[in-house]
């Protein structure tokens, strides 16, 4: 009997495709209309310890976590229904599968509709396992709603807390108080004993606030030396204060560090909401107010707020008008901190830095700025002051280094990526300047992968038709998911200074968290710049983990414009 070239070429293909299929290093298996195993890929053995015979002939609810079990039926009966086309796919889902040793894996799940020659229907499934991505995504959400040095809360999940408190005091009349704790002095440790002691320190005082209060409690670490408490069901004013009284009292120990015995003193404030009539933004502003009233009255001691306490406050609005002012004449200056190559050496950037010499404080630390100016609502016009001066230098340098220039990057606030009016203020820029939008970059804190409103993305599409590049800074940090590396046209991804800071104090955690975002960038085909390096040890730990990018102290300090170009004659051999 001979075949013809119809039924060779058919049997051929079939051939061929069971070849694939069993070499495929995902797993494919074939389910019949209830969801039987009809047959699974050899690679149920290499991923999950299984023998792809004895998996056939069970139900793949079998092998599924209880939690996906629902869901996963779900999708994979639909699949497989008449009204679905032969060969169209699912939408993916993710869901566990037992490995053999007892342990769950995570997987991304394909199914599209099969249909034999006896009319008989069934359901192949795709499973690609995504274990390690899901594993360091929830670290990455760990951390987006942690401290990273003390593990308490940080202010996103604070405010998160709040919130939620907030709308349970409206339904139930219950009172929500906030606290503000600043440590006295703090400055001083470091100054002292370094910063590995002023750390230690902190860890110290979370634990002890911690201690001091009730379990349902929520304490978090807000910045540097500065630590809020939550309480729930707790409105007499007496009480309130016992409970600062004996935060205070418990921070009064002496703490031990290492060889050294330290003494501190602490400046808290209180106040407890009215339901339903104050908001998140309303309680954290007048415990802050609380505090930095307890602060001016000589430190070392307890606050509720009052109204006269927002005559501290006051004084921030002035702050704000100067700014207005500083914005009018042009004042607001930008420094720039190059970045090198940790191949070669060789400055490849230069990251522009917000500068203001207040009149009666002296410099500003460009947070403070940027938060006063996102209240006042004069981010936009910070922004653009500060995207043209960066603009303009990086022109000039565009054009004493035609062959080899620089690129300029410039921080984005959150605020910022939300202004319909982002795109036109970069173009104008540009234009204005001369400089290549090529040799532009735009940093934001991960919130280019927000998706929640749409002219945010359309924001994003129109910068990447200039041309300019998209940097996620300090990620890791952030509300971040590796899946918008892969959804998003991020061209550099910014490893944060708290993440580079720990390296080489915790090998077996941080490095190789590092490390597994080096690697998942660099499979996205996405360069990674670490940020705020300071030791030849962190410098050697990025270079082996393959980051091609730096910038820190151990590099070089942010220098004015005309210093910066004096570093980058040197660095191109014009000095």
């Amino acid at each position: 009997m001979t075949l013809s070239d119809t039924e060779w070429n058919d049997r051929g293909a079939e051939i061929r495709y069971r070849r694939l299929v069993e070499e495929a290093p995902e797993i494919v298996v074939v389910l019949d209309p209830d969801l039987v195993v009809r047959y699974a890929s050899p690679a149920v053995g290499r991923l999950l310890g299984l023998d792809p015979r004895g998996v056939a002939g069970n139900a793949l609810s079998v092998f599924l976590h209880p939690e996906d079990g629902a869901r996963a039926q779900d999708v994979f009966a639909a699949s497989g229904s008449p009204g679905c086309g032969p060969g169209r796919p699912s939408s993916p889902c993710e869901l566990r599968v037992r490995h053999a040793d007892g342990s769950w894996r995570w997987f991304e799940a394909v199914a599209a509709d099969l249909l034999d020659d006896a009319g008989v229907r069934g359901v192949a499934v795709y499973l690609h396992d995504v274990t390690g991505r899901r594993k360091l995504g929830d670290q990455l959400a760990y951390r987006a709603f942690h401290d990273l040095l003390t593990g308490l809360p940080n202010r996103a999940l604070f405010e998160d807390r709040l919130d939620h408190a907030l709308a349970r005091a409206e339904r139930y009349r219950e009172p929500v108080t906030v606290l503000f704790v600043d440590l006295d002095d703090f400055k001083a440790v470091n100054d002292t004993f370094g910063h590995g002691v002023g750390d230690a320190l902190l860890v110290a005082v979370g634990r002890r606030l911690e201690a001091a209060l009730r379990p349902g409690d929520t304490v978090s670490r807000l910045s540097g030396d500065e630590f809020a408490v939550l309480l729930e069901g707790s409105d007499e004013p007496m009480g309130v204060a016992r409970t600062m009284e004996r935060l205070a009292r418990a921070l009064k120990e002496p703490v031990a560090v290492g060889d050294h015995t330290l003494f501190v003193t602490s400046s808290i404030g209180g106040v407890t909401g009215e339901p339903g009539a104050d908001g998140v933004e309303d309680l954290i502003r007048k415990a802050d107010a609380a505090m930095y009233r307890a602060k001016r009255a000589g430190k070392d001691r307890f606050e509720l707020f009052r109204e006269e306490a927002l005559e501290d406050v006051r004084g921030r609005i002035w702050f704000e008008q100067d700014l207005k002012g500083a914005l009018e004449r042009g004042e607001l200056e930008v420094h720039f901190q190059p970045g090198v190559d940790l191949s070669s050496g060789k400055i490849v950037g230069m990251e522009a830095l917000l500068r203001w010499e207040y009149p009666w404080r002296g410099q500003v630390s460009p947070a403070e700025i940027v938060a006063r100016a996102e209240m006042s609502g004069l981010i936009g016009a910070v922004g653009r002051q500060v995207l043209e001066k960066a603009c303009r230098q990086g022109s000039f340098w565009q054009q004493r280094y035609p062959e080899d220039p620089p690129l300029v990057s410039v921080n984005l606030s959150a605020k910022q990526l939300r202004q319909p009016g982002l795109a036109d203020d970069v173009t104008v820029a540009l234009r204005n300047s001369g400089l290549d939008p090529a040799n532009l970059a735009l940093e934001a804190e991960e919130d280019f992968s927000v998706g929640d409103a749409p002219h945010v993305a359309l924001t994003i599409e129109r910068l990447k038709g200039l041309g300019v590049r998209l940097v996620a800074d300090d990620f890791g940090r952030g509300r971040s998911s590796l899946s918008y590396l892969g959804r998003f046209p991020v061209d550099l991804l910014k490893i944060g200074r708290s993440f580079v800071a720990q390296l080489g104090r915790d090998e077996d955690g941080v490095a190789k968290l590092v490390g597994a975002m080096i690697g998942f960038a660099r499979a996205m085909g996405i360069r990674t710049v670490a940020a705020g390096v300071e030791t030849a040890e962190q410098t050697a730990s990025l270079h082996e983990m393959g980051c091609e990018q730096a910038q820190g102290f151990y590099f070089f300090e942010p220098a004015p414009a005309e210093a910066a170009t004096n570093l980058l004659d040197s660095d191109r051999g014009l000095a």
